[in-house]
C-alpha cells in the first residue's frame, strides 16, 4: 500500500495585467494506492495497481482559492520496464494509467427552473516513461522522459455548452518531454534520501494550456537503507 498527500500553493501574480491572488499552502488531495502487483522477468519487470485520489483539499464550488478538486478519482495503471544490458542499467519504461471520476462537489444545483446533473471531469487515458541510464548500483539515474495525456470522454456539465461557432467542446491532449535526473543523498554509512528532477517542454497541446513544468520529488526510505 502507498499514499501521499501534497502540499499546493494556489497563488498566481500577472503584473501586466495588475492581477495577484495569495493562496496559503495546505494539503491537497491525497492519493492512496492500496492494490499493487509486480513480476520480476529476465530482461523486464511488469506492474499493475490501482489507487485513487480522496477530495481531502480544499474545495468550494465557485470558489477561487480551490486546492483540491472536489471529486474523487480511480485509477488504474500498468506499466514496463525493458532492460538491455546484464546488469540492467539501461532501460526503457512506459506506464499507462485510465482515470475516471465522480462528479463534482456542490455542481448539482437548481438554476431557475432547470436542475443541473453536476459536473463531472472526462475519463483520462495518460502514458508516461523514458529511456534511461543508472548509476551507483541504481541509485542514480539520467535519460529523457515523456507523457502524453488523451481526454477519451466528454466533460459533462449538466447542460449542454457549445462554442461560438456550434461545436461541441473538445476533448483534450497534450505531449511533454523532458530530462529525467535522480540522485541520492547519503551519508557513508546510509541511503537518506532519492531526489528525483524533472523538467518538461509540452507540445501538441488541444483545449488545453502548453507550456514548460518542473517536478522535484523526494523520496526518504524508512527505515533508512544502510550502504555496504
Amino acid at each position: 500500500m502507498m499514499a501521499g498527500v501534497p502540499f499546493a500553493n494556489g497563488s498566481l501574480q500577472a503584473p501586466g495585467f495588475g492581477f495577484e491572488a495569495t493562496i496559503d499552502t495546505r494539503p491537497a488531495d491525497m492519493y492512496i494506492v492500496p492494490l499493487m502487483l509486480g513480476w520480476h522477468l529476465p530482461k523486464a519487470d511488469v506492474n499493475a495497481s490501482f489507487g485513487f485520489f480522496a477530495p481531502t483539499g480544499r474545495y468550494t464550488a465557485g470558489a477561487d482559492n480551490n486546492l483540491g478538486k472536489g471529486m474523487w478519482s480511480y485509477e488504474l495503471a500498468a506499466g514496463t520496464t525493458l532492460y538491455f544490458d546484464e546488469q540492467k542499467s539501461l532501460s526503457f519504461a512506459t506506464s499507462a494509467f485510465w482515470e475516471t471520476h465522480t462528479k463534482k462537489d456542490g455542481t448539482n444545483i437548481r438554476i431557475g427552473n432547470r436542475q443541473l446533473d453536476g459536473v463531472k471531469v472526462g475519463q483520462l487515458l495518460t502514458l508516461e516513461g523514458g529511456l534511461g541510464k543508472s548509476f551507483l548500483q541504481g541509485a542514480a539515474s539520467v535519460g529523457l522522459a515523456y507523457y502524453a495525456q488523451w481526454k477519451l470522454t466528454d466533460d459533462e456539465f449538466g447542460i449542454p455548452i457549445d462554442l461560438p461557432d456550434g461545436s461541441p467542446i473538445g476533448k483534450h491532449r497534450v505531449y511533454g518531454f523532458g530530462p529525467d535526473v535522480t540522485l541520492p543523498i547519503a551519508t557513508k554509512s546510509k541511503l537518506i534520501a532519492l531526489v528525483n528532477l524533472r523538467y518538461f517542454w509540452e507540445t501538441g497541446a488541444r483545449v488545453k494550456t502548453e507550456g514548460q513544468s518542473l517536478a522535484i520529488t523526494a523520496t526518504f526510505p524508512v527505515p533508512s537503507v544502510k550502504i555496504k
